[in-house]
């Protein structure tokens, strides 16, 4: 999926707008705004190699929403 997003980012993504124009051939039937591309994208890069810079500046986001994800499963 995060391979997909980059091929199509490399014509560039709308991330300011939150319409859902996009659509992958990975997740069939699906729509995604520009922001939601980046945001999966960048989590398919930190799983890969998590120590890279995805230059996107969604780290903050991304370990609030790990942090908040992984209280969620504790709690299960």
């Amino acid at each position: 999926i995060a391979f997909e997003i980059g091929v199509l980012g490399m014509s560039g993504l709308d991330y300011a707008s939150s319409e859902k124009k996009y659509q992958l051939n990975s997740l069939p039937g699906e729509k995604f705004s520009g922001l939601e591309l980046m945001a999966l994208m960048h989590t398919g890069f930190k799983q890969v190699a998590p120590e890279q810079d995805s230059g996107m500046g969604l780290d903050d986001a991304f370990e609030m929403a790990q942090s908040l994800f992984i209280a969620r499963q504790r709690k299960k």
